[in-house]
């Protein structure tokens, strides 16, 4: 478990970076580690996110990750939903997703993120579950923005 939560702590504070275009529209590019239920070990992953708000609490958008999982794995979410339930930077997010690894799934990712205001810096915790076939798969990530 320390290791990782140490392989958490690295991934996430130097390969995380995070830039809104405007307030309407974002575009994310993180890293975190991924931790599988089955078979039960712990990896790198790498994502690319982008919402549009349509009002200031409901946004749609897409995700798509990589994984440095053997084999390696690639999570494709489309459309995913955001719900900004005091108009602010935290949101839930929820979205069909599409497994493509040695062979192709179809399963659902639900997620959180808050974005944590330190001056000119911003920190972003984030947290996701994806439901594939009866198994649970747990993504925590973390950025930090200017």
């Amino acid at each position: 478990m320390r290791l990782q939560f140490l392989l958490f702590l690295i991934t996430s504070c130097l390969f995380s970076y995070d830039a809104a275009a405007t307030y309407r529209d974002r575009i994310s590019i993180g890293a975190g580690i991924i931790i599988l239920e089955s078979p039960s070990e712990t990896d790198l992953e790498f994502t690319l996110e982008g919402e549009h708000r349509l009002r200031r609490w409901i946004g749609i958008g897409a995700e798509g990750s990589y994984f440095l999982t053997k084999p390696a794995t690639t999570i494709v979410g489309a459309p995913e939903f955001f719900l900004h339930p005091w108009d602010g930077d935290w949101f839930i997010s929820g979205s069909p997703i599409f497994v493509f690894n040695s062979s192709t799934s179809v399963g659902v990712r639900v997620g959180t993120r808050v974005i944590i205001h330190l001056g000119i810096f911003k920190l972003i915790p984030s947290f996701a579950v994806d439901f594939i076939n009866s198994r649970k798969n747990y993504l925590l990530g973390a950025g930090i923005a200017f």
